[in-house]
């Protein structure tokens, strides 16, 4: 009786072996592959302005980048879809005459490749005032090491600034909602070819007590005195400006 319950015990596990190996081998073929999968069901993504949250059953944490000196991981089912963040840009603009609307100009704003220099992200937003400073967000970008670079004007809208070029090297985009200070935006380059000089000062003279957009600095409606000295608090300054 005892080599009978033997004998029946191996053939079930045996069964169960055939089975399984049966199942694993239905799941793939000449045009498909199912032989890594997940339980999903029930997950769901959730949002707000300061995180991102995709999630399955079983799991509980955010998907993405953690890291230190001594160590990186890699969180979450998910964790090879890309998860895009949105930067906010912050500048201080030049000008104690500069109105209220003065602080609404477009910029220009470049992720390049550190390695390459090579432009991975480009984006054209629009500044509003906050406080001391102008600030603006822009969306989809992927967390990484960047050399982020800001300047006036937009030319996708025929604007081509006033300012100086400003770079900020090695910055690490890490989680949505981060803030990155890209200094004071030097006013005074009226041609836009990366230098104040007597070139600049050349227009700012010809179009003194106008409204030409291209040479009043400030943004306050007028070409004047206030303009020529911002021109010559940066003269002979050229792109690209480090942001310490």
């Amino acid at each position: 009786m005892k080599r009978k319950k033997i004998i029946l015990a191996t053939m079930l596990t045996v069964a169960c072996v055939l089975v399984g190996a049966l199942a694993t081998l239905a799941m793939s073929s000449p045009n498909h592959d199912l032989s890594w999968d997940a339980l999903s069901g029930g997950g769901a993504e959730r949002s707000s302005a300061s995180y991102r949250l995709g999630d399955t059953v079983g799991q509980s944490s955010a998907i993405g980048s953690s890291q230190s000196t001594n160590y990186r991981l890699g969180a979450g089912f998910w964790y090879g879809v890309p998860v895009e963040a949105s930067v906010e840009i912050s500048v201080i603009l030049q000008g104690s005459s500069r109105l209220d609307a003065g602080w609404e100009i477009p910029l220009t704003v470049k992720f390049l490749n550190p390695e390459t220099s090579s432009p991975v992200y480009e984006f054209y937003p629009k500044t509003s005032k906050d406080g001391s400073v102008a600030v603006c967000t822009v969306n989809g970008v992927a967390p990484g090491t960047y050399d982020i670079t800001v300047d006036s004007g937009n030319s996708l809208t025929g604007d081509s600034g006033t300012t100086l070029q400003n770079i900020n090297y090695d910055v690490v985009i890490s989680a949505s909602g981060m803030n990155v200070n890209m200094g004071t935006l030097l006013e005074g380059d009226a041609n836009n070819d990366g230098t104040i000089d007597g070139i600049d000062f050349g227009i700012l003279q010809a179009k003194f007590m106008t409204s030409d957009p291209a040479a009043d600095f400030d943004r306050n409606g007028i070409v004047d005195i206030s303009d020529l000295g911002l021109l010559a608090v940066n003269f002979m300054k050229t792109s690209p400006v480090e942001v310490p």
